[in-house]
């Protein structure tokens, strides 16, 4: 059965889960030293919930446990408002710190730069487009009434 070594409690988990549900430190086997030892390091202090959540999300998509506090009630103002910015402290294993360090200083490649920047200009350019066919939708309608009052008046019509 898994076991968190910090909160030292037995989970009763599907293959694969290996991230405690209360304190997100790693799941081990069976109580053992390692388990008793675990211990988490500081990684970063962000001064925004979201800016927090993109990290661990980050983190967590390589495989890094990660783990948000928030400061003062930045844990409740997030919950209300959906975000806090109150600053959060992220912390991972200390086994995984640099690791981490690592991940987060890594810069993309070019290439995926210019692909991002290729799809980024795409979709602003059909944001474009949208905004100009629903402008031409409202404005062309008026303008048709006001030619036929102004031809009406003129004995034209």
């Amino acid at each position: 059965m898994p076991y968190c070594g910090k909160c030292k409690i037995e989970y009763q988990k599907s293959e694969g889960e290996a991230v405690c549900d209360r304190c997100g430190a790693p799941l081990f086997d069976e109580p053992s030293d390692e388990a008793e030892n675990y211990k988490e390091a500081l990684l970063m202090t962000v001064a925004r919930g979201i800016e927090a959540e993109l990290i661990v999300s980050r983190l967590k998509s390589f495989g890094i446990p990660a783990m948000i506090k928030y400061k003062g009630a930045g844990g409740y103002v997030n919950i209300f408002m959906g975000s806090s910015n109150l600053g959060a402290d992220i912390f991972v294993p200390e086994t995984a710190l640099e690791l981490a360090r690592e991940l987060l200083d890594a810069k993309p490649e070019p290439s995926d730069w210019d692909e991002a920047s290729d799809f980024g200009e795409e979709h602003i350019q059909s944001e474009k487009n949208s905004a100009l066919v629903i402008t031409l939708s409202i404005i062309l309608p008026f303008i048709a009434i006001i030619l036929f009052f102004i031809l009406k008046n003129l004995g034209i019509l």
